[in-house]
């Protein structure tokens, strides 16, 4: 299928009736829980102030970089601004991303590309990657893109791999302390550049995406690197530094946060049949796939945008995440109801964390799992 400048394959997931009305029913009593108590699916209230908390720390951290002086005092302000900007992006880029903030897709568009713009990222090529392969092939081997780790670390079973992969859980986590710096300078670019992403094959990037491009990474080095040595020329050495220590600390929360909601041994994995069917209904493999993570935590559903309870963003994509915890107590109770109820599942986040590096080590060591989920 082609549309919006690029290919989409063609793949189709299994049909179950009764899978289909569990769809169905979830959906509706989603659409209805919005309805009865007469709030809007969007953003609200809580969201504005939690964004305005994120914006005045971002700015804190912004003015400690500029004005404060010494290694600690500048690791301090950067984690501030670092951290700050990065949950900004979590929180505020990801819904706009699926057009889940304001009901405006120009709007959000524009939101999105702004906070993915601060971090130095190119927001075009991920929207396509994240919205119309990860989403509707969420663990499916070959087909979808967030699986693409690299060739250094693997994450789908019968993957060509080499001598030092069985030892990559124990390499991955300083590689992901490198990995935002990576995306940054070459993989954004990398990705901008090729045609071919899991299901998706690329028709033809817009002119004005490279120069947005242009514009992503000239904003970040400009308030990250640039700015701070005019205000600290004599500090050079401890300006980067500090941006350095920043930029692994945040990597590492980051590729965690996103890693531990699939790349587990507690979910299913799935291959395409034929080259054009999924063994399951669409339905079981969005929820088998899926797993949350500390879902009752106020903290957590405060810092992490969704990507705690990200079944519910799986089955409401369009659903800004402020309303995922009472969404995420409809899909297990008709989950319940249907007789489906073990396939929610629910870890916290360091249980996460090391379930995604036993799942590195059975992939790297060649280890074998069902791809069904039993």
């Amino acid at each position: 299928m082609q549309m919006e400048g690029f290919f989409q394959k063609d793949i189709r997931f299994q049909f179950s009736r009764e899978e289909g009305l569990l769809y169905k029913t979830i959906r509706d009593r989603g659409r209805n829980y919005f309805k009865e108590n007469g709030i809007a699916k969007t953003a609200n209230r809580w969201f504005v102030i939690k964004v305005y908390i994120l914006f005045v720390l971002a700015a804190a951290g912004f003015t400690a970089v500029l004005h404060t002086q010494g290694i600690l005092n500048l690791f301090g302000g950067y984690c501030m601004l670092g951290f700050s900007l990065m949950l900004l992006g979590i929180n505020v880029g990801h819904d706009a991303a699926h057009h889940a903030l304001t009901g405006n897709r120009k709007i959000d568009d524009n939101l999105f590309r702004i906070v993915f713009g601060l971090q130095g990222m190119s927001g075009y090529v991920w929207q396509l990657r994240h919205n119309y392969s990860h989403h509707i092939l969420p663990n499916v081997e070959q087909e979808d893109t967030d699986l693409e780790m690299g060739k250094i670390i693997v994450l789908e079973h019968g993957s060509e791999t080499a001598w030092y992969h069985k030892y990559q859980h124990i390499y991955a986590p300083f590689l992901y302390g490198i990995a935002g710096m990576v995306m940054l300078l070459f993989k954004d670019l990398e990705m901008l550049l090729r045609k071919k992403h899991g299901n998706l094959t690329l028709d033809k990037i817009p002119t004005i995406e490279y120069f947005k491009f242009t514009l992503a990474k000239l904003s970040h080095l400009s308030i990250f690197i640039i700015l701070p040595l005019l205000y600290h020329p004599d500090a050079w050495k401890e300006v980067l530094l500090a941006y350095a220590m920043m930029q692994i600390l945040v990597s590492i929360f980051m590729v965690f946060t996103f890693v531990i909601s699939h790349h587990v041994m507690e979910v299913a994995r799935a291959e395409v049949h034929f080259g054009t069917e999924v063994e399951n209904s669409w339905v079981k493999h969005q929820i088998t796939t899926t797993i949350d993570f500390d879902g009752e935590s106020k903290i957590a559903n405060f810092l992490f945008g969704g990507f705690n309870l990200h079944v519910a963003h799986h089955l409401f994509p369009e659903v800004c995440h402020i309303h995922y915890p009472q969404l995420t107590t409809i899909i297990k109770d008709t989950l319940q109801e249907f007789g489906h109820g073990d396939w929610y599942q629910s870890y916290s986040f360091w249980e996460g964390c090391r379930s995604h590096l036993r799942y590195l080590k059975e992939v790297g060591t060649g280890g074998d799992t069902s791809f069904a989920f039993e």
